[in-house]
């Protein structure tokens, strides 16, 4: 036997075992190579986007970076297993005539011992190769098993995400369209109902996130269904209740308090996987809409703009959102700003 070889297989092994697993049970996010992987995929995804001006490649990234995974963690196994029956010349054999496989019987005969599919034309070539052999068809039993469990849950937390996001969208599809929407000429009473909807809504995405990572690379062309957008609208529209609107409720901004936080928690936890806060003059929202509808907004624009730049590393987060969905302040804004 070649012992080089053989630790280099068990290596591989180990490797795309511990990827494998901590991917998909940990619930702590990926592996480090999937997590390197789908990064690299997705950038490209968004640069062939930017490139030619469509969102459609980014439609197709997720199932792509999602099979992408499973060729990887099947590739990697297999590989390890042929390099381990490619230390030792006899360590497998044809089952009638019990000759030496080849090179490539063994990497058929890899393949299948991890399909679990039983195929009878070779076999081990002794005591050995037998035991190992039947431990990775036991392996690749669970590897099967796992896998189609993960992608349910990636599926679930797909519908949830949408969920979320169509939630928010049918307040408004634009901040000032949700705080008009949530006037009911005295106050913004009518957001309370939602709020604590939304907030659950959101901490289930973000535990979901940090479960399933892949999720992030899930894009959708429209902005009903875009998560980075309505969140942004969301968050954007408290801002704006708060630090422009004359007529606060101290009480019913206790009351938003979890959902701000919420979002603030979701914001961070993808600080520190996929996004990076953008430095950018990011724009001020329009008012005109909410003071023709009899919403009293603070009078001296330059009061709004300073107290808008209190908020530059938060907005930078949101930047950093929008621009790593394939989204900008234009769809936000559509390049309005108040001055």
């Amino acid at each position: 036997m070649n012992i080089f070889i053989f630790i280099a297989g068990v290596g591989v092994v180990m490797l795309v075992a511990y990827d494998f697993f901590y991917t998909t049970l940990s619930s702590s996010g990926a592996g480090l190579l999937t997590h390197h992987m789908n990064h690299r995929i997705w950038y490209f995804f968004l640069f062939l986007s930017k490139t030619f001006q469509t969102k459609r490649p980014l439609r197709l990234a997720g199932v792509f970076i999602l099979l992408s995974t499973l060729a990887l963690w099947v590739l990697l196994f297999w590989a390890g297993l042929y390099l381990m029956l490619l230390s030792e010349e006899r360590s497998v054999v044809s089952s009638t005539k019990e000759e030496t496989a080849g090179l490539l019987d063994k990497i058929y005969f890899s393949g299948y011992v991890l399909s679990t599919m039983g195929n009878g034309d070779f076999k081990s070539g002794s005591k050995f190769w037998q035991v190992l052999t039947a431990v990775f068809s036991f392996t690749g039993f669970i590897f099967i098993t796992t896998a189609i469990s993960y992608f349910v849950s990636v599926s679930t937390a797909i519908i949830n995400k949408r969920t979320l996001s169509l939630c928010i969208s049918n307040l408004g599809n634009s901040p000032q369209q949700i705080l008009l929407n949530t006037w009911n000429g005295h106050d913004f009473s009518r957001l309370m109902p939602y709020v604590a909807q939304l907030q659950q809504l959101l901490n289930k995405h973000t535990q979901s996130h940090m479960a399933y990572p892949v999720l992030h690379f899930f894009h959708t062309g429209h902005k009903k269904d875009a998560v980075a957008v309505n969140l942004t609208n969301l968050d954007e529209a408290l801002s704006i209740w708060w630090l422009a609107v004359q007529q606060e409720d101290d009480i019913a901004r206790k009351d938003l308090m979890p959902l701000r936080d919420a979002i603030s928690f979701h914001l961070n936890m993808l600080k520190h996987t996929f996004i990076k806060p953008v430095p950018q003059e990011e724009p001020l929202p329009a008012l005109a809409a909410l003071t023709k509808a009899g919403i009293a907004i603070a009078d001296d624009p330059e009061e709004i703009r300073t107290k808008f730049q209190q908020l530059k590393s938060r907005r930078s987060l949101l930047s950093g959102l929008l621009q790593n969905d394939g989204w900008s302040w234009q769809d936000i804004y559509n390049g309005k700003s108040s001055g």
